[in-house]
């Protein structure tokens, strides 16, 4: 199981599962999603784990940050 893509959504759902054997992280991902979301894991080191304190993916649209890229 790998998970691709998106790592901040998939991040919860892969870490439960028990034969995963990684999660892409792409550079230009974690920096939209960082940019963009209150709550975005840090794979600083190689690892990085769910938000213990949030439900679901534990995301939070920074809707001021988000503003300039809005197009309706």
């Amino acid at each position: 199981m790998s998970a691709h893509c998106a790592p901040n959504l998939d991040l919860p759902a892969a870490a439960s599962t028990a034969n995963l054997r990684h999660v892409e992280w792409f550079h230009d991902h974690q920096r939209i999603e960082a940019e963009l979301f209150d709550g975005a894991a840090d794979p600083s080191g190689g690892l990085a784990r769910p938000r213990p304190d949030a439900p679901g993916h534990g995301l939070e649209l920074r809707a001021a940050a988000a503003e300039p890229h809005r197009v309706a």
